[in-house]
């Protein structure tokens, strides 16, 4: 019995929530289309960085620097460049001084390009 008034009451509170859904349809869809667009446009901006090649690349800076490149030292809106210029810089030091001359040099030239890359679109 106690089973039954349950699952009564789950199926009266998930009505109540699609009653209420149903009655804010109206005013969702007074939306502009600017809205709308926006939305599509940030959708595809979100799709395009995790489809990035240099995504995956970059998977080894996410722990300190952020998956979108906004962690201890800000990588997000960089230039492609500059972020290529310091990587090429740590790859010609010690590896055992920093371990971002470590991580620099496991890097090929196009891979470090994918990162910059990547990290600057975000």
């Amino acid at each position: 019995m106690k089973t039954v008034l349950i699952k009564l009451k789950t199926l009266g509170v998930g009505l109540g929530l699609l009653t209420l859904m149903l009655s804010c349809k109206e005013d969702f869809a007074d939306e502009s289309s600017t809205t709308s667009n926006q939305l599509s446009s940030k959708n595809a901006r979100v799709s395009a960085s995790l489809n990035h090649p240099g995504r995956t690349l970059a998977a080894n800076c996410f722990q300190c620097h952020g998956t979108n490149g906004y962690g201890l030292e800000h990588l997000a809106g960089e230039s492609a460049s500059e972020i290529v210029d310091e990587l090429k810089e740590m790859q010609t030091k010690n590896p055992r001084a920093e371990i971002m001359n470590a991580h620099a040099k496991a890097y090929t030239t196009e891979e470090i390009k994918l990162i910059a890359d990547y990290f600057s679109q975000q």
